[in-house]
């Protein structure tokens, strides 16, 4: 049995929570970690990034790359969000800028969610964004400008997490710490 490594922020999750929702700079593996945590539980999936390209048709560079921006991006991730929220609990990851906005923040602040957010060291994160098969991530062409990003954000993250989990290890080991946390929300709101 793996040993949970988790932080708990936040002791105001011992009502029961309807969703987990994992934040965390690119890279941390929220998308995989979310899935097979899903999978694991027999939960539905939900992936904001997912949900706005379903939604607008385009994908999430195109909409960077438009008028609007990351101005508009951030206004359809939150929108996701809150749709996702109204749907059956399950297991939420968000884009890692969801935090970069206070409507963004305070929606992770005020639902009923666990929010968990998937740590994983700058470092780290450029080594998985760099060998990652999937879509290429263009904020890694200045790495200068995603180590500010990758700081200004992290203290983002602390702020609206109720648990944190070490991302650097390995995927069944987080899979299990996740786990861990909702058995520990199930049992704590069946004695409250």
């Amino acid at each position: 049995m793996l040993a949970p490594t988790i932080a708990i922020h936040n002791t105001n999750f011992m009502k029961a929570k309807k969703h987990l929702i994992e934040v965390g700079f690119m890279g941390a593996g929220k998308t995989t970690v979310g899935r097979a945590v899903a999978g694991e539980l027999g939960l539905p999936f939900y992936d904001t990034d997912q949900a706005v390209v379903q939604t607008t048709g385009k994908p999430i560079a195109e909409i960077f790359a438009g008028n609007g921006g990351e101005a508009e991006f951030r206004k359809l991730e939150l929108a996701a969000l809150l749709e996702i929220l109204e749907n059956e609990p399950g297991i939420v990851s968000t884009g890692g800028g969801i935090v970069s906005t206070e409507l963004g923040r305070k929606a992770l602040m005020n639902c009923e969610a666990q929010v968990v957010l998937l740590k994983l060291s700058f470092e780290a994160t450029k080594q998985r964004v760099i060998n990652d098969a999937g879509p290429k991530r263009p904020l890694f062409n200045d790495p200068a400008k995603a180590f500010d990003l990758y700081n200004a954000r992290e203290l983002l993250y602390q702020r609206v997490a109720t648990h944190t989990i070490d991302a650097s290890q390995p995927i069944e080991q987080v899979v299990a710490d996740i786990i861990g946390i909702t058995k520990l929300n199930t049992a704590l709101s069946e004695v409250t």
